[in-house]
């Protein structure tokens, strides 16, 4: 999800005068992500199967990190 740039300037404005990342999190409504989720774990909070979520992420073109050296 992309937000606006006077939406980030407000949730910066609101973290620097002091509050936590949580009260950040429930006061503008962000969602927690967590990019190092397994398969299984998506699949847990979408109510779906692992594949059904490879096979999303495939088509969104979210594939696995590449090592950028060759060995």
């Amino acid at each position: 999800m992309a937000y606006s740039i006077d939406y980030i300037k407000r949730a910066v404005a609101y973290k620097q005068e002091g509050h936590t990342f949580k009260q950040l999190r429930e006061a503008f409504g962000i969602p927690i992500e967590n990019p190092d989720a397994y398969l299984y774990e998506l699949a847990e909070l979408f109510e779906c199967s692992s594949p059904a979520v490879f096979y999303a992420l495939e088509k969104l073109g979210i594939t696995l990190k590449k090592d950028l050296y060759l060995t």
